[in-house]
This record gives structure tokens, sequence and C-alpha cells, in this order.
């Protein structure tokens, strides 16, 4: 009687046993799940970089923080011109590469992504000259696309001290116009988009802009 009790309870504590693995099998998964869905949420799904949600969250994140960084707004030049002649495929290879190209040249740490389109966003501590140096070299080299042609693409950067605003749209508004004296700027060549890196400034009384051309790198 005493045995068959012992194999009884026995029975019952494998059962429990089995019963709360299980159980914790299926709240791991569900983590896993819940983490994945909120990674989902804050990458692009082209590039797999930061996109616009997680780049407005960290901008208010470091306005909140106060913390002493510039927002580099990076537009590519040239993209629509791969787009119309070599179709979209190669135009996602541009987007890839360009964002792969980055997180190499910014390092681990650097806080960036896509805002949307042929636009990104970096949010650095890093003076602006030393930035066109750094980033230079990510347009300075020929992208394969997807048929196998290479192509060139360009970059029109503005910037602007996030400090000097209250909210992220303000800074992106400020960095969008800095963008603008960057792209339309009056010496602005036909070619220029080949390999070249262009960032404006705000100064008091204009934009400072800082050229560097692939042969410059």
């Amino acid at each position: 009687m005493l045995v068959d009790v012992v194999v009884l309870l026995g029975a019952v504590i494998l059962w429990e046993l089995a019963h709360i693995v299980l159980l914790r099998r299926r709240l791991d998964l569900r983590e896993r799940q819940l983490r994945d869905v909120d990674e989902y949420g804050r990458r692009d799904s082209l590039t797999g970089v930061a996109n616009r949600a997680a780049l407005i969250r960290a901008l208010s994140s470091a306005l909140e923080e106060r913390r002493d960084v510039y927002a580099f707004l990076v537009d590519l030049d040239g993209f629509k011109e791969v787009n119309d002649s070599h179709g979209h495929p190669a135009g996602d290879m541009v987007l890839v590469t360009i964002a792969d190209r980055l997180a190499a040249a910014l390092g681990e740490d650097a806080i960036f992504g896509r805002l949307g389109g042929d636009e990104f966003l970096v949010l650095e501590d890093a003076p602006a000259r030393r930035f066109v140096q750094v980033v230079g070299d990510v347009f300075a080299t020929p992208i394969v696309t997807v048929d196998c042609r290479p192509v060139q693409v360009g970059a029109s950067v503005g910037v602007e001290h996030v400090g000097r605003h209250r909210t992220a749209d303000q800074v992106l508004s400020a960095t969008d116009r800095a963008l603008y004296a960057a792209k339309y700027r009056e010496d602005r060549s036909a070619d220029s988009a080949c390999g070249r890196v262009v960032l404006a400034v705000p100064a008091s009384n204009g934009w400072i802009r800082y050229p560097l051309g692939a042969t410059q790198v």
C-alpha cells in the first residue's frame, strides 16, 4: 500500500514537473515572439536598419536627456535616375548597400536608420566636417546591382544641433531645410551625384557647405 502511494506521488510530481517545463517553454516562446514583434516594429523592412518610428523615439530621448548630438539627414543624389534606368530592384539594392555601408562606417553604437524613401537619419556627436569624411567612403565606391551593372550615387546632407529644438519634428524640419540648401546650391553640376557628399550647416549669414568628392576620399 505504501509503495503504491509513493509511486502515485512520484507520478504526480513528475507530471507537475513536466507541466512546469512545458509552461516555461510556452512562456519563453511567447517572450521571443513578443521580442520579435517589437524588433520588427523598430526595423525597416527593406534595409533592416531602424525605421522612422524608432528614429523618432531615439530623437525624442536625445531631446529629453539634453544630449549634445547632431542630427544628419542624408538624402541620396541620383537615386531616381537609378530607379528609372535600371528598375526598382536596382534601387532597392542601392538602399540596402548604402545602409550596410553606413552601419560599417558609423560603428555599432551609432544611432541611424531609414526615415523613408532614399533618406537616412544619423544621430552623432561628430562635427560636420568629420562626419562627411567618415561617410565619404560610403558613396565613393560604385554599387553592383542585381543585373551586375555598376551604379553610383552621391548624397546631400543637412545637419542641425538637436539641442536647439524642443521636439523631434522641429529637429527634422531644421535638417530638412539644411538638406535643401545642400541639394540645391548654386554651384550644383549635372554630374555631381557621382560619389559626392555635400553637407550644409546653418550659419548666421546663411549656410556653410562641405563638399567632398569621390577623388578626395
